[in-house]
C-alpha cells in the first residue's frame, strides 16, 4: 500500500493550547456501604472570552464537578477546572456555537482522560466520566451570560 498525498483543509477551529486550572480529587476513606450504588451527581460550568488584542483568538473554560446524590457513598469527589486558547481561522457569524459546542468537546475529552488517569491511581479505582452532549456546555455559558432580572423592593 502505497501513501497519497492528501490536501487537509484548514479545521474551522484551532486549539493552540490548554491547561488544568484545577485538579481536585477526594478519595473516600472507607468501602462503600452495603447496598450503596456510588451514584454520581454531575455539575457543568462554561465561559467564553475573546482575546482583546486578537479578536480571532478565544479563551473557552469549562469545568466539570462530581459528588454522590444525596449525601451517599461515591468513590471520588472531584472538581476539575480546563481552559483552552482557540483560533479562528478567520471571523464568523457562529463563533460562540463553534467554541461552546467543539472546543469544550475538545476540553471535556481532556479532562475526562486526566481524570481517567489520576483516580487509576487511587484506592477505588479509575474512574471515568459519562460521555456527555458538547450542548450541555453552550447552555451552562448561555445561562451564565444572561443578566439577572430586575428586583424590585417592596413598597412600604
Amino acid at each position: 500500500m502505497s501513501a497519497q498525498d492528501i490536501s487537509i483543509q484548514q479545521p474551522p477551529l484551532q486549539l493552540e493550547s490548554s491547561f488544568f486550572q484545577r485538579l481536585e480529587i477526594n478519595a473516600e476513606k472507607s468501602p462503600a456501604p452495603e447496598g450503596s450504588g456510588g451514584e454520581y451527581r454531575f455539575g457543568f460550568t462554561a465561559d467564553l472570552s475573546v482575546n482583546n488584542q486578537d479578536p480571532l483568538q478565544y479563551r473557552v473554560d469549562i469545568g466539570v464537578n462530581g459528588a454522590a446524590v444525596d449525601d451517599g457513598w461515591a468513590p471520588y469527589r472531584f472538581q476539575v477546572d480546563i481552559f483552552g486558547i482557540f483560533r479562528l481561522p478567520e471571523e464568523r457569524e457562529d463563533k460562540e456555537k463553534l467554541l461552546l459546542l467543539t472546543g469544550a468537546a475538545m476540553l471535556y475529552g481532556a479532562a475526562r482522560e486526566m481524570l481517567t488517569i489520576v483516580t487509576g491511581r487511587l484506592p477505588w479505582g479509575a474512574f471515568v466520566l459519562p460521555t456527555v452532549s458538547p450542548d450541555i456546555f453552550l447552555q451552562v455559558a448561555r445561562q451564565r451570560s444572561k443578566p439577572n432580572p430586575p428586583t424590585t423592593q417592596p413598597e412600604r
